[in-house]
Parts: C-alpha cells; structure tokens; sequence
C-alpha cells in the first residue's frame, strides 16, 4: 500500500506546507532572479485572495488592491461592501445580510448585494444570479450592462446554460429553445419536447449546440446556422474547437472524431465499445486507448507513443495531467510506471522517473518525484536535477519556481536551483498567479508583498 498512499498524501496537496530541504548539487549557481517590492512593508497585515486579489490593514484603516497583469492598483470599494473574490473582471462582494453582489475592477456594481450566488460566464461579459424570492429561488441571466435576458424558477425540469455571448439554451418543463440576448428565439422551429430530456435531445457546449427531435439531431452554430450537413444519431461535445463532438450516423455505426468542418477524422481508429477511448489533447495530438492498450497519435493516426494501460500494484488507477493547450508537457501511467509526454508526442525522462513511486505535474516547467527514500525536482527544459532531499521534505512547486519552509520562514528558488534571498524581511507565505510568484514578507512585525514574474 506505500505507493499508492504516498500517492494520495502528494494528489491532495494544492499548495503544498512545507518543511526544510537542500538544494542538489547539480543547481546551476548563477545569479537569481530579483523579487520586486509591490506592497511596502509598513503594513499591520497582508492578506492575499485568489486572483489577484489583496487586502492590507493598517491599524483600523483597510484597503483593497488589485494585482493585473504587470500593474497593482489600489481598489475604488464602495460603503458597506467587502470584496471576498475576484474572476476575470468581476469582483464578488457581500453586505452586513451575507447577500451576494458583483463589482467591476473599477469598483462600479454591475449587481447589487441581493443574491445567494453569482456565476460568470465568458470572462464576465455574462453574469447569472440565484434569488430568493417569494416566488422561490430564481435564475436569472444578465449582460454586463446589468440588463435581464432571462429569468427561471430554479426547480427541476427547467435550466439555462450559455452558449455563447448572444445564444441561451433554455429548458423549461421539458421544452428546449434556444434564444439570443433580447429573449427572441433564434431556432423556433428546431426545438422539441419529449417526455424526458433525453427525447427532447437538445445539449449546448462552448459556441457549439445541436438541436434534434426524438432520434435523428441536426448540429447548429449558436447563431441557429446548420453547423454540419446531415443528421446524427448521436452527438456528444468533446470541448475542442479544431475537433469539437464525436457522433455517428445510426445505431449501427461506429463513434467517430468529427471537425468543425464536419468531416470524420482518424477513422482508423472509431470507437466501437466503451472499452474504447479517443479525445484530442491538442489540435496535433490525440490519446487512444482500445482496451488494455492506450496509445499517443498524431492528426494523420501515426502512433508516436504506446503503451499498457490498467491499474498499478495496489489496484487503482492513477490519474496523471495532460492538458497540453497550456502546457508543454503530459502525464500519464502506463506500463506499470509514470510516463512524461512532451507537445509532440514524445516520451521524455524515462531513465530518471520510471523508476519512481509518485511523479507530480501541474503544469510549467518543473516536475517533482518521489521514490522510497528521496524527493527530486526537475527543470524539464534542461532535465536537470535542481532539488533532491529526503522524502519526508515537500517543497511547493510555483510554476518555474519551488519553495521550502525552514522556521516558519519561507525560503525561494529559481528554476536552476538558486535562492532568492533579496527581500527586506522573513517571507511568512507564497501564493501563485498565472503571472506572478507571490511573497508576504514581514519585518519588524510590518508586511508587505513582493512579486517574482513567472
């Protein structure tokens, strides 16, 4: 049971607490990059929310500021509202009643504090309340603008999913439209109503929806123009747009890939049963698998990697990270050990992890392992060892940077092993961005906040 549990114990850990760790020898002792000074420290606390989002207090005094892109702006906070959130460009608050509202980053309301819940939707260009009202709880979709599109009962048998910025798929009692931002359906002749959701056969994904009476479906734009010619049997979205649904024709066809073109792709390899698996991870890169087989293809079906699928000693399968439309690198296990697939389809670093009890990947350039007695870290540009102590240490992997604590003070490293050690004060947290390594430093029982570009 020790692989599998040191495997639990390291999956579970988003932001790794950490313990002291040495540098391996093999780190490159160049010069480290410098962290820059974004917060002074002169402050009674520093506090990071996720995002970009950071409040400071100063004796009874409190501010608000936003962390975007390479900028730090202080927060224009309206009387009686605390920010707690922030997502694209909509920032969720509350009021002194625990109701919930969104402001932009200009501090504007775009919905007032009245809600149980808020989501957004296509970076906040679309936003959708829950509302408790008389009535019962209500949905609701809004614009940006804070007009109404559409409001439901939120009960079973009724749902709104968007589509896109101008296209809403709307359930009610079984009955399945699809309407533009004014409320006006845009398919009215192409909506069906069966006696479960099944037969009505309407489904919405990403700026893709198809539209079908009971059996045969048609696959429509969100603009209700025919997205492919001919009819389906079945649809199901993949959430890709080179290759966005696989489908066939009738029941006795195979599953095919399909393009947003309409055109089936890798029929060489359709899918016959549910014991057999084909998605794209990329526009260039597909994964295979055909029972106890899984495989790594290109567009035109050549096999670049193979390997055995099943479950590793303790029976279970383990789960890797292969998302390469944000990352260079993937994940998987096979053949009884972790395997690292690079953007082309290339196995990478066997001779060092395939030996390992537990590799860790979450994107960016490092990877970290674990075996029975040793964890590593490992710049994937170079393959190079940067870090290697005993397994009992867990660094923190930041995207290109890790971090060790050691007293209750965090220490830093770049991705060649060299400490950042320029910083007026102890650093007491880290936190992550798309863009920045973050570092709460306090000196003389005052905090502020430094940043590392990723």
């Amino acid at each position: 049971m020790l692989r599998i549990k040191k495997w639990n114990l390291a999956a579970n850990i988003a932001f790794l607490l950490l313990t002291i760790g040495l540098v391996s020898a093999c780190a490159d002792m160049t010069e480290s990059p410098k962290m820059k000074e974004l917060i002074e420290v002169e402050y009674d606390r520093v506090r990071y929310y996720v995002n970009g989002l950071i409040n400071v207090k100063d004796q009874d005094k409190e501010s608000w500021y936003l962390l975007i892109g390479d900028d730090i702006t202080k927060l224009s906070v309206p009387d009686s509202v605390t920010p707690w959130k922030m997502d694209k460009n909509c920032i969720w608050i509350s009021d002194s009643n625990k109701k919930t509202g969104i402001m932009d980053l200009s501090g504007q309301i775009l919905l007032p504090c009245r809600y149980e819940q808020i989501k957004i939707y296509l970076e906040g260009k679309i936003l959708e309340s829950y509302e408790r009202t008389e009535e019962g709880l209500q949905r609701c979709i809004w614009d940006r603008e804070g007009n109404k599109i559409y409001q439901i009962a939120h009960q079973s048998g009724n749902d709104i999913m968007v589509v896109s910025e101008d296209a809403f798929l709307v359930q009610e009692n079984l009955d399945y439209f699809l309407i533009d931002r004014h409320g006006k359906r845009i398919l009215p002749e192409t909506y069906s109503k069966g006696d479960t959701s099944e037969e009505s056969g309407y489904v919405a994904l990403g700026d893709m929806s198809y539209v079908g009476k009971p059996g045969y479906k048609k696959i429509y734009k969100a603009d209700g123009a025919l997205a492919v010619e001919g009819e389906f049997e079945f649809v199901e979205f993949t959430g890709q747009a080179d290759y966005p649904f696989w489908a066939r024709r009738n029941e006795d066809d195979d599953f095919y890939l399909i393009t947003s073109e309409g055109e089936p792709l890798l029929t060489n390899y359709a899918v016959h049963t549910n014991a057999e698996t084909l998605y794209p991870l990329s526009k260039n890169l597909f994964y295979y698998r055909n029972e106890n087989t899984q495989s790594i293809l290109d567009v035109d079906g050549a096999v670049l990697h193979t390997s055995s699928y099943g479950t590793d000693e303790d029976g279970r399968y383990p789960v890797g990270w292969m998302d390469f439309a944000k990352n260079d690198y993937g994940l998987l296990y096979g053949d009884n050990r972790w395997i690292l697939i690079d953007a082309e389809g290339r196995e990478r670093m066997k001779d060092k992890i395939q030996n390992e009890d537990i590799v860790l990947y979450r994107g960016g350039s490092l990877l970290m392992t674990y075996d029975a007695d040793s964890c590593r870290i490992y710049h994937l540009e170079t393959e190079n060892c940067i870090y290697e102590d005993g397994k009992e240490k867990t660094p923190s992997i930041l995207n290109s940077y890790f971090a060790l604590m050691e007293n209750e003070e965090y220490r830093i490293f770049d991705k060649k092993g060299n400490e950042i050690i320029a910083l007026p004060g102890k650093v007491k947290e880290v936190h992550e961005t798309d863009n920045w390594v973050l570092a709460i430093v306090e000196e003389d029982e005052k905090q502020g906040l430094y940043g590392l570009k990723q």
